[in-house]
């Protein structure tokens, strides 16, 4: 018996709800190419640049960054574990838009949004820290993606010994306290809908797609001629 979920006998639900993560993701991470056809956010910033040497790094790890996430998506090893699939899908997340807004100076020295809130503080306050917070208050979980959310908080409230580890708990400065994994008080996390971190990390992408167009001369700094191969050993000299 997992102690991570609060209706761990279904979970049923969650295959839906990823199957619609992959939907959104594969359908709003692209835009027309002008010929008839659609190509992914990271490889239309291709675009943007007078190319001569056919390879742009910046397009190229955008790329590679966005193939992982979807991956995870489309992956059913996950569908028995929720709880360790948010983990990771926050991981990448988190990763995917911090990696943008710190690449965002090097194109240039104006302001670019932060990465998205959500996807900041559940990252750092907990999927970075989840083990601190388990020790701290034994806490169980609770999807809000759960078709009887509704009638399980309702329950939960009305059992009165119940805290609830949500997005304003997270975000409000927490003392260590030991002791309190020892007090007659059941914790709960509350996962938001999965889908509202998706996306805010899909509009993140979006804008900054748009802000490293708007500067096409700042993009030929990633620009190299020294595309990635495969090492051949076998020509190493001895």
């Amino acid at each position: 018996m997992s102690n991570d979920l609060l209706l761990h006998d279904d979970l049923a639900w969650f295959a839906a709800v990823r199957s619609r993560l992959l939907n959104e993701w594969q359908t709003k991470t692209v835009v027309s190419s002008g010929k008839g056809d659609v190509e992914s956010l990271a490889c239309s910033i291709l675009q943007a640049v007078n190319i001569s040497t056919g390879h742009l790094s910046l397009a190229c790890s955008l790329q590679s960054e966005a193939a992982q996430i979807e991956k995870l998506l489309n992956t059913i090893c996950f569908d028995d574990d929720p709880v360790l699939f948010f983990r990771l899908f926050l991981f990448l997340l988190d990763e995917f838009t911090d990696r943008m807004q710190e690449c965002s100076n090097l194109i240039q020295q104006r302001a670019f949004p932060e990465q998205p809130k959500l996807i900041s503080v559940w990252t750092n306050r907990y999927a970075k820290h989840r083990t601190a917070i388990l020790i701290q208050h034994h806490a169980q979980h609770l999807f809000e993606d759960e078709p009887e959310f509704g009638a399980a908080i309702a329950k939960l409230k009305k059992h009165g010994k119940i805290e609830f580890i949500d997005t304003a708990w997270l975000k409000t400065p927490q003392k260590a306290d030991i002791a309190g994994a020892n007090r007659d008080l059941q914790s709960v996390v509350i996962i938001p809908p999965l889908i509202h971190f998706l996306l805010e990390a899909i509009q993140y992408y979006s804008d900054f797609r748009q802000f490293a167009c708007s500067a096409p001369k700042a993009l030929e700094q990633f620009q190299s001629e020294h595309h990635w191969k495969p090492i051949d050993l076998t020509e190493a000299k001895s």
